[in-house]
């Protein structure tokens, strides 16, 4: 028996009936829930990207252990298990912070569970950023920046990948040219990771037309600016060798009149 008496069986009741409520409410994420002998719960904490996958880059398994006595005489137990994306100092600040949840609940003599499972959703969201730095421009990720993580688990500023995806379509585009494709002959080239060479695939390439698609207009413009310049530079060209021409014509026109 947890307690003893009628007090504890209430508390052993409420505790049955929280575990039951966690099961309903964070069915998808619940990996374990053992009811006995020991009590005990393992739940997996994410970010809140709203089924945005690309856009995870931490997460990590919470296992929280209700002890004898809980929670009018112990409080809830807790430990943190396959953390990804987070650091050493991310895993104290957090424990900290769970712990002091933890113990205010048990002085209030209230169940815990939400509150941590809140707690810990609450700090990834906070830290949903990737680890390491952009793998293009070679700096860290700021909180204010809008970055992805490819399905290979590579990592770019949003703006760096875009340009790069641009870069390498236009450099594809140029190729088949120089190879004389016609357009209906080109090569659909699949957008790769700069990385690995692993497909970005659909999604990530939908998303990134926010960006890839003022490149391209851009490009296109561009483009456009330099054949009206190249055109501008052969009439040109073409007048001056008129001119030479003309010139050459009268100059041989008056020798021949003076011989």
């Amino acid at each position: 028996q947890r307690m003893d008496g009628e007090e504890g069986e209430r508390f052993e009741e409420e505790v049955k009936e929280e575990l039951d409520a966690v099961e309903s409410v964070f069915a998808e994420e619940l990996q374990d829930v053992v009811h006995e002998p020991e009590q005990w719960l393992r739940i997996s904490i994410r970010p809140d990207t709203a089924g945005e996958e690309l856009q995870v880059f931490c997460s990590l398994s919470l296992k929280i252990s209700l002890p004898a006595g809980y929670p009018r005489k112990h409080a809830a137990e807790f430990h943190l298990e396959n953390l990804v994306g987070l650091s050493d100092e991310d895993s104290r600040e957090m424990q900290e912070e769970l712990l002091r949840v933890s113990n205010e609940m048990k002085e209030d003599q209230c169940p815990a569970l939400f509150n941590l499972i809140q707690t810990a959703k609450d700090f990834v969201n906070t830290r949903n950023t990737p680890s390491d730095d952009c793998c293009i421009c070679l700096c860290p990720f700021e909180g204010d920046e809008e970055f992805f993580k490819t399905p290979c688990a590579h990592c770019f500023h949003a703006e760096c990948l875009a340009r790069w995806t641009h870069d390498q379509h236009v450099q594809a585009r140029a190729k088949q040219a120089r190879q004389g494709k016609k357009e209906e002959e080109e090569e659909k080239d699949e957008t790769r990771c700069p990385i690995c060479r692993g497909s970005l695939g659909q999604e990530l390439v939908k998303l990134l037309s926010r960006w890839t698609e003022p490149l391209a207009s851009e490009h296109s413009r561009a483009c456009q600016q330099e054949a009206e310049e190249a055109e501008r530079q052969r009439k040109v060209k073409q007048k001056e060798t008129a001119a030479k021409q003309w010139e050459e014509r009268r100059r041989k026109e008056e020798e021949e009149r003076e011989a």
